[in-house]
């Protein structure tokens, strides 16, 4: 599993958001986001 951090997106960016720009690229573990604008992705 690899953790991808990512910091200073849209306010109104929703878990699935992320989830579906990052599944182009690997499958998406898990979303946890922080604050309304950082969030660590788990992609395995």
């Amino acid at each position: 599993m690899r953790l991808v951090f990512i910091g200073t997106f849209e306010y109104d960016t929703r878990q699935t958001d992320l989830e579906r720009l990052f599944s182009k690229y690997d499958r998406v573990e898990r979303v946890d986001m922080k604050s309304g604008n950082f969030i660590s992705l788990s992609l395995v």
